[in-house]
């Protein structure tokens, strides 16, 4: 197992893509690969998104889902996991492989952000939201972001009836309340926020709810 100083500084001037798991990485998928192919970031990849994508490092922080899709991980990708994320669990569901331990300040709210001996400090809600800081870390110059859609991106009725989904994968998902949804968008927007006032150049290259953010593709 590694720490997350074996990252600092790693990819130095780079730049970085951040791959997270909303539906509209099915829709862009071939723009996706031309911006990998054009500007050969580094990739990080969220949870459940290999059907799509083999990021160069594979970011998970929720226990279930990690324990429901982490068999998916492909040998390519380097493992980071929240520290959330027992080494028992890990065992169960990979069995002995190497890999990164992120650790961090979990739900949070009020924490700066920062970095301090091995920890990264802040609130951040998304693994999505995690990983931007994590490229940034490792010295990307900026962070691009596909499949940050947001909670309310979809007509919740449509969300709910399984006629459109939050996620890119097929799950059995039973979606959060509707109040609960914009409440988890408020948010993540004020978490991109501090991040960009942090001095991270970050944008979102497909549509999000989260507008003041997008940057859309060339």
């Amino acid at each position: 197992m590694k720490t997350i100083e074996s990252l600092i500084n790693r990819h130095k001037g780079r730049r970085a893509l951040i791959i997270a798991a909303g539906s509209s990485i099915r829709e862009y998928e071939n723009k996706i690969e031309k911006f990998i192919l054009e500007e050969k970031p580094i990739v990080i990849g969220i949870n459940n998104i290999t059907d799509f994508f083999i990021p160069n490092y594979h970011l998970w922080t929720n226990t279930k889902r990690f324990r429901n899709f982490g068999k998916n991980i492909l040998h390519e990708s380097e493992i980071l996991l929240g520290a959330g994320i027992h080494l028992k669990t890990v065992r169960e569901v990979l069995g002995p492989v190497d890999y990164t331990l992120i650790n961090f300040t979990d739900m949070k709210e009020g924490v700066p952000i920062g970095y301090e001996k091995g920890k990264i400090l802040g609130f951040f809600r998304t693994a999505g939201c995690l990983s931007i800081m994590i490229a940034h870390l490792m010295g990307c110059k900026d962070v691009s972001i596909v499949g940050m859609d947001g909670h309310t991106f979809h007509n919740y009725k449509d969300v709910q009836a399984g006629v459109k989904s939050h996620h890119c994968y097929k799950e059995n998902y039973k979606p959060f309340s509707k109040e609960m949804c914009i409440k988890k968008d408020q948010i993540i927007v004020g978490v991109l926020s501090s991040l960009k006032n942090y001095g991270i150049n970050l944008k979102i290259l497909t549509p999000t709810i989260y507008k003041e953010f997008y940057g859309g593709f060339k």
